[in-house]
């Protein structure tokens, strides 16, 4: 799907919102706060995309009233200004309109007026619309970002090669075996490699051991290797690494309950440290409880890596001698990546 989403940098100042607040004294929202403090909340709106012709700017407080601002936008630039806002906090939410009426994108966020001082806000802004089971991440000024998913409705196990046995079922991919993987690459175009970026997937682990990887030629030699290396394994989740080519299996202390799903969210940049770094979260689909996981190097054997390009899938009995046929469920990937 393209044009999915756009997001804000503070660096490139293409979305910006600038809060300042006139009065010396710090004061939490209270029914007195608007006798109390009379702070302005000013935004800035720069680089907007062409179809974009109205913003429409809502604050709210379980307090106060709605406050709501509309802006014409003018040479893909808009200003606007609150005043009387109490000190406190706020949820902002903001749509922009395109010239038919439609909201063609939305985001908001959680912001803390103080009194007396000026706060910048992140704010990211989504696409509303939806088709397609493909997409296209981008971001204003970085041309070349991008969002590819894969969700299986389609029944579809093309792009998807290796030695486990593989299936769509009930519109996910089960793998199954004594030992193998699937891979496929990130992008269509097999020649695109991303330096850094997220990925997201949901995981339904048994009582074997399961691994995800990013793959991609190596900066030294060109040779394929390893970036992100997870491995699911006795109810606890790994990290392999490598230090001065000897491979290092690290617990990252994070543990998992087989029979059960986990979304899993994996953020990267292999031009960070002297080989590339990630870190990860889990989330228990059923409690809702995300866990952090670490920072971690890459694998990276032969150094850093000239961008990834390929996801892996390891499914394997992780008794010895291995013997039995494992199975796993994969579902929902969905890369926001960078070259």
């Amino acid at each position: 799907m393209r044009n999915k989403i756009f997001s804000y940098s503070i660096m490139s100042v293409l979305f910006f919102i600038l809060i300042f607040c006139n009065c010396e004294k710090y004061s939490p929202v209270s029914s007195d706060s608007k006798n109390q403090n009379t702070p302005v909340l000013k935004l800035n709106f720069t680089e907007i995309p062409k179809q974009v012709k109205t913003i429409i700017v809502f604050l709210s407080n379980s307090e106060l009233d709605t406050l709501i601002k509309e802006i014409t936008v003018t040479e893909q630039q808009a200003f606007c200004s609150f005043e009387n806002v109490a000190a406190g906090n706020w949820k902002i939410r903001v749509n922009a309109i395109n010239g038919s009426g439609t909201i063609i994108y939305t985001g908001e966020a959680d912001i803390t007026v103080i009194a007396g001082q000026t706060t910048n806000v992140n704010l990211q802004l989504f696409s509303v619309s939806e088709t397609g089971n493909i997409n296209v991440y981008i971001t204003w000024g970085e041309p070349d970002t991008y969002t590819y998913i894969y969700d299986f409705y389609q029944d579809d196990l093309s792009g998807w090669n290796g030695p486990a046995n593989a299936e769509i079922y009930e519109d996910m991919l089960h793998l199954w075996s004594v030992i193998g993987w699937r891979w496929h690459t990130i992008s269509g175009p097999s020649n695109l490699f991303f330096h850094r970026g997220m990925i997201e997937f949901d995981i339904y682990p048994f009582d074997g051991g399961y691994v995800f990887e990013t793959k991609g030629p190596s900066v030294s030699n060109y040779q394929q290797n390893w970036g992100v290396w997870l491995r699911w394994q006795s109810d606890s989740i790994y990290v392999n690494s490598s230090k001065d080519g000897i491979p290092q299996l690290i617990n990252t202390q994070v543990c998992y309950l087989p029979n059960n799903w986990y979304h899993v969210k994996i953020v990267f940049d292999g031009r960070q440290g002297s080989k590339g770094k990630f870190s990860f979260w889990i989330k228990d689909k059923t409690a809702q409880v995300e866990v952090f996981g670490g920072v971690y190097d890459y694998y990276a054997e032969y150094g850093r890596l000239d961008g990834v390009n390929l996801i892996s899938l390891g499914v394997y009995d992780s008794n010895l001698p291995r013997q039995e046929e494992q199975h796993v469920y994969f579902d929902n990937f969905y890369f926001h990546v960078s070259q």
